[in-house]
C-alpha cells in the first residue's frame, strides 16, 4: 500500500497529546505523588495543626502541572510545526509485508516491521514506535476502512 499526504498541524496536536499522555503518567504524576507526600509528611512531623500548607503546595504543583500540559506543549507543538518546511512537505508512505518506506523530499527511511515496537491509535492518528520517544505519524484519513483492518 502506498499512502501521498501532506501532515496537518492538527495531526501533530494529535501525535502530541496522545504521546505526552506516557509522559503526564510516567513523570508528572508519580513527581506530583510523591511531593505532595512529603509535604504532609513533613506538616505531619514538624507542624501539626497546619495541614492547610502542603495544600497550597499540591495546588501550586497541580497548576504547575495542568500549565505545562494544556498551555506550553500545545503552543511548542504549534511552533515547531510552523517553524519546520520538513513537517508540511507531500509524504510518500509505502507499507508492505516487509518494511515501512517513507520519503520525503529531504530524504527516505526504510525500517523493517522488526524494528517496531508498539503503536497507538486514536480515531486521527496511528504511532508507529522505534523507542519510547521515537514514533512515526500516520495519518488515519489517509486510509481507507480496508487499508486500516488489513
Amino acid at each position: 500500500m502506498t499512502f501521498f499526504f501532506r501532515y496537518l498541524e492538527s495531526d501533530f496536536q494529535e501525535a502530541a497529546a496522545l504521546h505526552g499522555r506516557r509522559w503526564l503518567i510516567r513523570f508528572a504524576l508519580p513527581y506530583f505523588l510523591i511531593f505532595s507526600g512529603l509535604a504532609f509528611w513533613w506538616t505531619w512531623n514538624w507542624a501539626p495543626g497546619r495541614l492547610g500548607y502542603p495544600m497550597g503546595f499540591i495546588l501550586f504543583l497541580g497548576g504547575v502541572i495542568a500549565f505545562k500540559w494544556c498551555v506550553q506543549m500545545r503552543l511548542r507543538v504549534r511552533k515547531d510545526f510552523r517553524q519546520q518546511t520538513t513537517f508540511r512537505q507531500e509524504v510518500t508512505m509505502t507499507l508492505d509485508e516487509e518494511q515501512l518506506v517513507m520519503e520525503h523530499a529531504d530524504g527516505l527511511v526504510r525500517k523493517s516491521w522488526g524494528d517496531f515496537r508498539k503503536y497507538r491509535a486514536t480515531d486521527q492518528i496511528i504511532l508507529i514506535y522505534l523507542s519510547d520517544y521515537l514514533f512515526f505519524v500516520l495519518p488515519r484519513r489517509v486510509l481507507s476502512e480496508e487499508d486500516w483492518r488489513s
